[in-house]
């Protein structure tokens, strides 16, 4: 009898152990994650000035704009460049206010030699409904049927920088994890996707953390 309540208990143990590699695997994704994001920010508030961004969200080029490449990698200067960050921008305030809102996306890739990007759907003609965790991939031309399930785990980021991330693809439907409230919700538009020679790769998007902050740029 003890040898069997032996056995049941270190099955019961051994059941969760998968569980917890997972929790750590998630855990040590999202403290390097937004570290990343922490990087971007920092690059970002030096690179930028006062007047540099509208108030249409925009992604910013930050490999023309920095002079050394390696302050893009994460360690810094690290072979390994499968990880590092995309910044989106705009004024947050009216046009004689120095109010920025930065939207940092880390990612990480599945291969070295592919790029991520953040791909616009503004001119896609979709829509989303306020207060909707659910939108349709039907009339967006940008991804192919075979490519919808690769934007899972994106956020979906809108014109004001609010976000929330895709948790599910069903055919042409995607799932949301909460719904992006914004008062003009078709103004949605940039989804994270990893790419190889232009065309959407990888089996998911390779967004790791969001992190979104306002603050005042340099002056000019």
């Amino acid at each position: 009898m003890a040898t069997m309540i032996l056995g049941v208990g270190l099955a019961m143990a051994a059941a969760l152990f998968p569980a917890g590699i997972k929790a750590n695997e998630n855990s040590t994704r999202d403290t390097i994650g937004t570290i990343i994001c922490k990087n971007g920010i920092t690059i970002a508030r030096a690179m930028l000035v006062d007047g540099d961004v509208t108030d249409e969200i925009t992604l910013i080029d930050c490999s023309s704009e920095i002079t050394d490449q390696d302050n893009l990698k994460y360690p810094i200067g690290a072979d390994d460049t499968r990880r590092g960050f995309l910044i989106l921008a705009r004024r947050a305030a009216d046009v004689t206010a120095n109010d920025y809102q930065l939207v940092v996306v880390s990612y990480v890739k599945s291969d070295v030699d592919n790029d991520v990007e953040a791909l616009d759907l503004t001119s896609s003609g979709y829509s989303i409904n306020a207060g909707q965790t659910t939108f349709y991939l039907s009339a967006v031309t940008e991804i192919s049927t075979a490519d919808r399930t690769k934007i899972v785990g994106s956020p979906l980021i809108a014109s004001d920088g609010k976000y929330a991330t895709i948790i599910e693809i069903d055919g042409t439907k995607a799932v949301l994890d909460h719904p992006v409230d914004e008062d003009n919700p078709s103004d949605i538009s940039f989804v994270i996707v990893e790419t190889d020679s232009g065309d959407i790769a990888g089996v998911a998007s390779p967004a790791m953390t969001v992190m979104v902050t306002r603050t005042a740029l340099r002056s000019q």
